[in-house]
């Protein structure tokens, strides 16, 4: 007889182990969104720097985090 509770088990973990790194991805992802939408109001209202580059900055900043949290998942 086949054994299933093994290969249920590893992939039950497996499964597991993706969803706790997808679900930090988008965590971390909200909360520096959030930080870095706070200094770029900071800045607006004191005029000190060009909000284009920053929220550049801002996207690119956030897009690494998910392209790095979603690669992991999936090595």
């Amino acid at each position: 007889m086949i054994d299933f509770t093994k290969d249920f088990t590893k992939d039950f973990r497996i499964a597991v182990f993706i969803a706790i790194i997808v679900i930090t991805t988008i965590i971390l992802g909200a909360i520096t969104e959030k930080v870095l939408r706070y200094f770029l109001y900071q800045k607006l209202n004191n005029k000190e720097y060009d909000p284009t580059g920053f929220k550049f900055l801002k996207h690119l900043i956030i897009m690494v985090i998910y392209i790095l949290g979603f690669a992991f998942a999936l090595i």
